[in-house]
């Protein structure tokens, strides 16, 4: 029985020569591709595949978010981040959301058809420059190092924002037209995936990440 798979990449060139090169497997089935965050939810309650291969970065949202929806709607889809993201906060929060597999775009064609087959069989699978770079971030854990704005969603930034001007969570809710109590909801988010724990850090944050200016 073939693997049925799911190519979700906003970059249609690496998306086609993705899907020729496993179509060449006798054992993969390519079912769909997508560019979008919205597109992949599509493709995957249309084909229900058996793998799903994720970039983390897509237009409309981060694959990290993506992953954690999909993991609790279709649980059978087993994820594989498929991206340049190679830093360990990235492959630990993807495999926190769900993901089985984290393949490298650095890797060879074999991690690939490796990381399919294992993830497939109901394993896991880490190429080896994203086993490197986490045996590397546990090393160096607590080194200072910024998280990256990648591991929070499009509302939970547009919060921060909001937060780090100085607004109330019941003034973020009316520019947003969300409740206060769904701007809570974001805020605890935002302090459980960052690690930070206070408006004031939270400001701090959104400014060395550019989200706002320090004037």
């Amino acid at each position: 029985m073939s693997i049925r798979v799911l190519i979700a990449d906003d970059h249609r060139m690496f998306r086609e020569a993705l899907r020729d090169y496993l179509s060449a497997e006798s054992d993969i089935e390519i079912v769909g591709e997508s560019g979008t965050c919205k597109e992949t939810l599509q493709e995957a309650a249309r084909w229900e595949p058996d793998i799903l291969l994720l970039d983390i970065q897509l237009p409309d949202g981060n694959g990290i978010e993506l992953c954690r929806e999909l993991s609790r709607s279709h649980p059978l889809i087993k994820t594989i981040a498929l991206t340049g993201n190679s830093g360990s906060l990235f492959i630990g929060e993807m495999m926190k959301a769900g993901a089985r597999g984290y393949v490298v775009k650095t890797a060879g064609e074999d991690e690939l058809l490796a990381a399919i087959h294992a993830v497939a069989s109901g394993g896991n699978f880490l190429s080896r420059d994203a086993a490197s770079s986490l045996a590397n971030g546990f090393r160096n854990e607590g080194s200072g190092a910024e998280p990256p704005l990648s591991l929070i969603g499009r509302r939970e930034k547009e919060v921060l924002q909001h937060l780090a001007q100085g607004k109330s969570s019941a003034e973020i809710g009316y520019a947003l037209g969300i409740s206060a109590g769904t701007v809570e909801v974001h805020r605890r988010n935002l302090r459980q995936k960052l690690g930070i724990h206070t408006t004031a850090e939270l400001t701090r944050y959104a400014i060395k990440v550019g989200l706002i200016d320090s004037d």
